[in-house]
């Protein structure tokens, strides 16, 4: 609901920048994460199958 100006278009410009961005962070955060979480479960054992 911006006005038809060159202020308006500046700013959404600015903010589908922004979402993009912050888009592609979330990408390479999620793609860290999916691989150190997934290492740690491969090493899960259920406590009551354990001997010791």
């Amino acid at each position: 609901m911006l006005p038809r100006n060159n202020a308006g278009k500046y700013v959404g410009v600015l903010v589908m920048v922004l979402l993009i961005l912050s888009g592609i962070l979330a990408f390479f955060i999620g793609i860290s994460a999916t691989f150190e979480h997934t290492l740690i479960w491969s090493k899960w054992a259920p406590w009551y199958g354990m001997s010791g």
